[in-house]
């Protein structure tokens, strides 16, 4: 019997020749590897986690925050749209739209043809989470995968989104399905980070692309947003 192994940066290949020549020719099985290989301990207790914090505030029109940026020398991507599917265990759906510190949600996107699954648990409100994503082949079965362990749906989120990045700080520009226009500052740091001082720092960059020193600023996600929207007057 032969075999034959490759190993890449992301993908590993294994060819195993069958031994009776009348059988099918070989085996093959492939399987993605997620993560690179360690080599040293990890930084964070939880190895490739990232702590992700973000805010936005609500418009009426993008055109102030496309002047600002182009003053700035700063260029927008092109619209991208990014529909999500949110997942919760049935215990904690009931007050999704609550904070509720240590609550897992998870999130299935599609983006450009690509799918990716995200793990999110909140720590200081809900737009302070510590993130784990990863690539995913096909959305259908992680989505039934999720609900045989008993996650269920929660939320849809469908939105078309702009994207610019100022002073290392990313700035969306976001189109929300049912819930309207926002800008958006999201900043990805380690787990030990001060989510209230980078918080603050994000606020005060929105503030000065949308000229407006006394903006609300909004910190529920997208997701606690559109499920308050869907759930108005039956709670």
């Amino acid at each position: 019997m032969g075999s034959r192994l490759a190993v890449g940066r992301h993908t590993l290949d294994v060819e195993v020749e069958g031994s009776n020549p009348s059988s099918p020719a070989m085996v093959r099985r492939r399987a993605k590897i997620l993560s690179e290989t360690a080599t040293a301990p990890p930084k964070h207790p939880c190895p490739g986690a990232m702590r992700e914090v973000e805010i936005k505030i609500a418009l009426k029109s993008f055109d102030v925050i496309a002047l600002a940026l182009n003053e700035r020398g700063v260029s927008l991507g092109s619209p991208m749209t990014q529909d999500d599917i949110w997942f919760a265990k049935p215990e904690t759906i009931k007050s999704f739209a609550k904070f509720q510190s240590q609550a897992i949600a998870l999130r299935i996107r599609q983006e450009n043809g690509q799918a990716t699954l995200t793990l999110k648990q909140p720590q200081t409100n809900s737009t302070d989470n510590i993130e784990l994503e990863s690539g995913i082949d096909d959305a259908k079965i992680v989505q039934a995968m999720l609900e045989k362990i008993d996650f269920k749906e929660v939320v849809r989120v469908h939105k078309t989104r702009r994207e610019a990045r100022v002073d290392g700080i990313k700035v969306c520009l976001d189109e929300v399905e049912g819930l309207g226009k926002f800008v958006e500052a999201e900043q990805l740091t380690d787990e030990r980070s001060n989510p209230a001082i980078i918080q603050q720092q994000l606020a005060a960059l929105l503030c000065s692309l949308t000229n407006r020193p006394k903006a609300p600023i909004i910190t529920d996600s997208y997701s606690k947003l559109a499920f308050r929207r869907k759930h108005q007057g039956n709670e």
